[in-house]
């Protein structure tokens, strides 16, 4: 992209911004600001993941909008080509195979149990849970009712900032969704956004970020 084009998108991006409602942009950031103590109940676990979603949605339109700001400020700096160096694209990849490394052993533990083939999991069971599925094989697992620990781990995973995904690097080899149990289905794989939820149905998607630590130390307790 040229410079040219990267400061028009920039100005475009601070003009969409400054639309924005103040009265959601300060729910955002109290929200952010706040900490999640309580656990996700069956009567009351859509609205927090949700207006999380949004709330990060707004932060992360934010952070775009600074970082174009900051590559107009830079306009002396030579142009590095793309975000990814060598080393951070290996780093992505050592990182997507951990990914895909957990996701298969939790498959195989007892955390997890297989889909027949063709089923679907039960979207309306009350229960927050995991779904993968191996994308070689088609084969699909679903998991045990997250604990109240485990669902207040994957709240935080999506407030918190993943690995963005570089383009037309390597894809994994694994799926994850999050089952909300209220036909909801989100995934920490994607940038959390109204358009990245699903409605009983298990999408499929090109990763736009690899999930933070958070989200692999509970990979690891389940396998």
């Amino acid at each position: 992209m040229s410079r040219k084009d990267t400061n028009r998108r920039a100005e475009y991006l601070m003009d969409e911004i400054g639309g924005i409602d103040e009265s959601y942009l300060d729910e955002a950031i109290r929200y952010r600001g706040s900490t999640v103590r309580e656990p996700l109940r069956t009567t009351t676990r859509r609205k927090p993941i949700r207006v999380l979603l949004a709330a990060a949605s707004l932060v992360l339109v934010l952070a775009v909008g600074t970082a174009a700001v900051l590559t107009m400020l830079r306009r002396d700096e030579p142009d590095n080509g793309d975000f990814y160096t060598a080393d951070g694209e290996s780093k992505y990849l050592t990182e997507l195979n951990r990914l895909d490394s957990l996701l298969q052993d939790c498959t195989q533990g007892d955390a997890f149990r297989p889909l027949a083939a063709g089923a679907e999991p039960d979207y309306f069971d009350g229960s927050v849970r995991l779904t993968v599925e191996n994308r070689q094989t088609g084969e699909r697992f679903v998991s045990r009712p997250l604990t109240d620990s485990e669902q207040r781990q994957v709240q935080a995973e999506f407030a918190a900032s993943g690995t963005p995904v570089p383009t037309g690097t390597q894809t994994p080899d694994y799926l994850v969704w999050v089952l909300l149990g209220d036909g909801s289905v989100v995934t920490p794989c994607l940038n959390p956004s109204v358009g990245n939820v699903g409605a009983a149905v298990l999408f499929d998607y090109d990763p736009e970020r690899l999930p933070s630590d958070i989200f692999t130390k509970l990979l690891t307790g389940m396998q």
